[in-house]
């Protein structure tokens, strides 16, 4: 995961990688899901309404952090095995 672009015509944003050592696709719409979209949770003090939390990436930018450096890099483990 890094800040870049798909080609030199597209705008700049965040990039997912994959492939290699079993690395799926699926994989990386995980990691996508996780930082990049808004989390739902419920409003209690509004009786439980559905609210939507900023993802981490609109957390870290609204803290002052520059996207531009950003990199995030994760190996499958060597034996294959998820546990």
């Amino acid at each position: 995961m890094y800040w870049g672009r798909e080609d030199r015509y597209s705008q700049p944003g965040i990039m997912i990688a994959y492939g290699g050592d079993g690395a799926t696709k699926r994989d990386s719409h995980l990691i996508h899901h996780y930082i990049c979209s808004e989390k739902m949770s419920r409003d209690y003090s509004r009786g439980g309404e559905i609210k939507f939390d900023p993802s981490l990436i609109k957390e870290l930018e609204d803290r002052g952090y520059d996207l531009t450096t950003l990199k995030f890099s994760i190996q499958r483990k060597k034996d294959g095995n998820s546990d």
